[in-house]
């Protein structure tokens, strides 16, 4: 394969892509109109490391993670598709959640990917919600 013949893919995936952002919103905007208010997230690794245990790939790190989560500038906050990492700073260890909306266009991409687990997931989890909600409310009448 050639530039010349890389042309064409590249513009459609430029028109494509345009369009990326106003799905991201649309999918961001019924998730939160459910009000569930649970986060998920799904965790990836970069890059397989083939020297590592498996003891020593079980405890290794996420590299980054993909969910629905509660994000954005204070007070602000909205629950949207978000993207979350590991921050090391000197002596302090924290992560960093931001919106998808302002990721890299393969990151926003590669979170489309999962969005049927993510609603899965959130469905999974208030339904066990709810279950502990019943029962906790069982045992006071």
């Amino acid at each position: 394969m050639n530039v010349e013949e890389l042309a064409p893919i590249a513009a459609e995936l430029n028109r494509e892509s345009d369009d990326l952002n106003t799905t991201i919103t649309a999918i961001n905007k019924q998730l939160a109109a459910l009000n569930v208010g649970v986060p998920v997230w799904f965790s990836y690794f970069e890059v397989e490391d083939p020297s590592l245990s498996e003891e020593e790939e079980d405890r290794r790190r996420p590299d980054y993670y993909l969910g629905f989560a509660k994000c954005g500038d204070y007070p602000n906050e909205v629950w949207q598709l978000a993207y979350r990492e590991w921050v090391v700073d000197q002596d302090e260890t924290y992560f960093r959640v931001k919106p998808l909306l302002t990721c890299t266009r393969n990151m926003r991409v590669e979170c489309l990917e999962v969005v049927d687990q993510i609603v899965k997931a959130l469905s999974v989890k208030a339904a066990a919600m709810l279950k502990t909600i019943r029962s906790a409310k069982s045992l006071v009448k």
